[in-house]
């Protein structure tokens, strides 16, 4: 559905096999270039290479201190004390021998672990905080400027290497409310925005929105420090068996070229995707229920100015044919 649409689909947190065509992921060759390739990152930033709880017998000062107490988290809880010298050069390493593989292509996403909850408690970590981060009474307080501090000690060594290395921070969770003290990230790297709590229900930009005028202000307070800028959004990941969001849609697609962003990536899960295992009812429902917005969207990324409302008229009239009178009001 996503490839008939024209969407450029990559693989969910896997390598492209290149060099591999009886690969079950071979469908992706073609379909990625080598310089778009993952090396790694996102939520598994430091998880990978820390390689989980594997050393955390022999080394539990590398690991979160929470609550008085070195903890491994368990699976996609795991967190580590970002302070230590040694959890930096692994990832630094990790990085680094992802681009000498690849001859210094492809790109690597600095990310933390997808819980707002479990980082390092011990003195080193939180003193990277700042102390409004730290006197915030906020149950998911923010982690910006410790997490900023780290990214740029790590990429800072990275670009020592590979001067034009394709590094990306995101902008999420715990760490998407702007930086603190004046820190600001290293400008070589790129952002990744991402939008979840936003309204869909309005344009990003609808100063009449208060959840969306909160939301465009960190976009816009975060292109001043890195004008290099890629929005992820999450309208599939919301429970929407049927949004009629086509015209929110066409809105914002074309305020973000008017912000000359780098690009815009929904998080999708097909659910009649043969490389995709999950069987959720939910999700089962998201696209047949949806199809207009995708169709809409895939035609309004290749070229922005087009008339949503003219897409909808062609697809709609010929997928119901002579019921499309009736069907139209709805």
């Amino acid at each position: 559905m996503s490839v008939r649409n024209g969407f450029q689909v990559p693989p969910s947190w896997a390598p492209v096999p290149y060099g591999n065509p009886a690969s079950p992921y071979a469908f992706y060759i073609p379909r990625v270039a080598r310089r778009l390739q993952e090396l790694g990152g996102g939520h598994l930033a430091f998880e990978q290479s820390m390689e989980g709880a594997k050393h955390f017998k022999e080394h539990p000062e590398w690991f979160a201190l929470v609550d008085g107490k070195r903890t491994d988290g368990g699976h996609h809880m795991r967190q580590y004390c970002q302070s230590d010298p040694e959890v930096r050069r692994r990832v630094t390493e990790f990085i680094l021998r992802k681009l000498r593989e690849n001859k210094g292509v492809g790109y690597f996403l600095f990310g933390d672990v997808d819980t707002p909850h479990g980082a390092c408690e011990c003195a080193n970590c939180v003193a990277m905080d700042s102390p409004k981060d730290r006197a915030s009474l906020s149950a998911r307080k923010s982690r910006t400027t410790r997490f900023v501090k780290v990214v740029n000690d790590i990429c800072g060594k990275v670009f020592e290497e590979f001067p034009n290395a394709d590094l990306w921070m995101w902008a999420y969770s715990t760490y998407r409310e702007l930086p603190q003290d004046g820190v600001r990230p290293d400008p070589r790297l790129k952002l990744y925005f991402c939008t979840h709590e936003r309204c869909y229900g309005h344009g990003l930009d609808d100063p009449a929105c208060p959840r969306n005028v909160r939301m465009f202000g960190l976009l816009n307070g975060w292109r001043e420090m890195l004008p290099r800028a890629a929005l992820y959004e999450y309208l599939s990941c919301t429970p929407n068996p049927y949004t009629p969001n086509e015209n929110v849609q066409a809105h914002d697609i074309r305020l973000f070229k008017t912000m000359k962003l780098l690009g815009w990536k929904e998080e999708a899960h097909f659910s009649d995707s043969h490389m995709y295992g999950r069987n959720i009812d939910d999700q089962r429902q998201r696209y047949p229920s949806n199809w207009q917005w995708l169709y809409v969207t895939g035609h309004l990324l290749w070229n922005p100015d087009l008339d949503e409302n003219a897409i909808l008229e062609d697809a709609e009239s010929k997928y119901y044919g002579v019921a499309y009178p009736a069907m139209r009001k709805y």
